[in-house]
């Protein structure tokens, strides 16, 4: 299968690779990108000799959330089509997140809004001491909903307080504190510490690793059809107010607003 946005590479140790794919856009994600990812965890889900999947980006950013073209095409389109541009993007991560194969995160660089909620959707997450993060929604007089059951179910209550509603662009300390990443690597170090979890998963039964994390999805909180809905009712609130006009347009000319 050829893909656009996204490569798709399957090693001869079980191990597949899938990476964001549009480093001059900073990896945004795009409609297209939302398509190809789903098909890549369909490949990787129906493939009887995955171990694991390797998420990650190629250059500098791993993931700078939504594309400014689809954000434009928002901010002119009906209440409608929002809300079903929200729930394709929820679709997007709640197939990823529920994925059979364990996903491990590989943020060599920053990642901000949807990029959080693709690290959320991670098992495991090894993140260089050099990144920053941030859900940066409500500096556009916006909400981070979609992604909102991800992140939330990621860092709990009391972090989602902090960086949901700050804005803060924070480091990756921080990130590992709140419990968004798992390890934190100076750059010099990073490939051997993400070649040594990706060790453990060669010495593990590839039926009962998958078997487990079903389990694990058994045993926490739904995320369920009524949740993905209010939060795209919520967004689509949220765009239509006079304080998302004025900080969609200044972001897209490149203007800091002042509230």
């Amino acid at each position: 299968m050829k893909f656009e946005d996204i490569k798709f590479i399957k090693n001869s140790d079980g191990v597949v690779s899938i990476v964001l794919n549009r480093p001059s856009k900073r990896n945004s994600i795009s409609q297209n990108m939302m398509n190809e990812l789903v098909k890549a965890i369909g490949l990787a889900n129906s493939d009887d000799s995955c171990r694991l999947v390797k998420l990650e980006g190629s250059g500098k950013v791993f993931c700078a959330g939504g594309d400014l073209d689809w954000m434009r095409s928002q901010a002119a389109s009906s209440r409608a089509d929002r809300m079903n541009e929200a729930k394709k993007l929820a679709n997007m991560f709640r197939i990823m997140d529920t994925a059979t194969k364990p996903i491990l995160g590989i943020i060599r660089g920053h990642a901000f809004g949807g990029g959080l909620g693709l690290i959320s959707i991670c098992d495991y997450s090894i993140c260089s001491s050099e990144v920053k993060f941030g859900l940066t929604e409500t500096r556009l007089g916006l909400i981070p909903a979609t992604i909102s059951p991800y992140v939330f179910a990621k860092i709990g209550s009391t972090h989602s307080r902090d960086i949901f509603l700050s804005g803060e662009i924070f480091n990756a300390l921080k990130a590992q504190r709140i419990g968004l990443v798992n390890e934190v690597v100076d750059s010099n170090i990073f490939e051997k510490s993400v070649d040594s979890y990706v060790d453990y998963f060669k010495k593990t039964s590839i039926k009962a690793v998958s078997a487990s994390k079903q389990l694990i999805q058994m045993l926490r909180p739904k995320i369920s059809d009524e949740l993905i809905n209010e939060t795209a009712k919520r967004l689509a609130d949220t765009w239509e107010s006079d304080d998302a006009k004025r900080g969609i347009e200044g972001f897209l000319k490149s203007k800091r607003v002042e509230w």
